[in-house]
Order: C-alpha cells, then structure tokens, then sequence
C-alpha cells in the first residue's frame, strides 16, 4: 500500500484494529485484523530513495 503520509496511514490504520509488525527506514509492516500482512511505504512520487 502506497501513501503520501506514512505516519497518519499507520495511525488510521491502527486505530482500526492492525498491528504493527516490523519496521525499516519509512516501510511498515502491519497486520490486518483478519490476518493477512499490509506493507505500508511512501508513495513514489515522494520516495527520496527513487533513482538512487
């Protein structure tokens, strides 16, 4: 799942029940409430690690 506000999508989506599972640099693993894992990053029009 890609997002320009990483921070408030962990929160939006945490306060609807996922978990957070791992971490690195702005990539956040969460889980679903039903299971499934989400990766949440930054969207590529605003990744400042595109092109490197």
């Amino acid at each position: 799942m890609e997002t320009d506000d990483v921070s408030a999508e962990v929160a939006r989506l945490t306060a609807l029940g996922a978990k957070p599972v791992s971490r690195w640099l702005e990539c956040h693993t969460l889980r679903a409430p039903g299971g499934p894992f989400t990766p949440l990053v930054w969207a590529m029009t605003n990744n400042p690690f595109v092109g490197m």
